[in-house]
């Protein structure tokens, strides 16, 4: 950990000390996207999923009011959280510590629709890491995921891209 991390992030910590001495939590989970660009066919979300979800507006005040009751981590899943880039660019500026649950794949004009804004999981400021969500490995993590070569394209960008120059990629195996 780096100076700048560890004086930005003391602050927060003697916080969460604090609320957790109260008896309160200091981390979250927030669903924040009602769909995904997958289908893989094990998925409890896509067979639950009503196409409502929470206003950017919604998300942000939500958002504020678990800041100020002491949290200071979040986890955002969905779906596909990278799907709505609008409300990660408006969350991680509000909450101190961020994890954003992602499948890993590229987030496109057609799969974000309006809240698109040329942006990739690799846009994350430096407060929040991207956790990748893998099933296996090779073949059977595109077998999983429905997309046949999907493992070795997460592979190629998440760890030879981004490993060299910062480890942030948290790596969470399923299977």
């Amino acid at each position: 950990m780096n100076l700048r991390a560890i004086v930005t992030s003391t602050p927060h910590l003697i916080k969460a000390v604090k609320t957790m001495r109260d008896g309160k939590p200091i981390a979250m989970s927030f669903d924040i996207a009602d769909f995904c660009n997958l289908a893989c066919p094990y998925c409890y979300w896509l067979e639950n999923t009503e196409g409502k979800q929470l206003s950017l507006e919604q998300i942000v005040k939500i958002t504020r009011e678990a800041v100020d009751r002491g949290i200071i981590h979040a986890t955002w899943v969905g779906g596909e959280p990278t799907l709505r880039p609008d409300v990660l660019e408006a969350v991680t500026k509000i909450v101190p510590l961020n994890w954003v649950v992602t499948n890993g794949s590229r987030v496109s004009k057609k799969m974000a629709g309006s809240e698109y804004k040329n942006w990739d999981i690799e846009d994350l400021p430096s407060n929040a890491w991207p956790i990748l969500s893998l099933d296996g490995v090779g073949n059977k993590h595109d077998a999983s995921r429905n997309k046949a070569g999907l493992y070795d394209e997460l592979v190629s960008r998440f760890f030879t891209n981004m490993m060299p120059q910062e480890t942030k990629l948290v790596y969470m195996m399923n299977w």
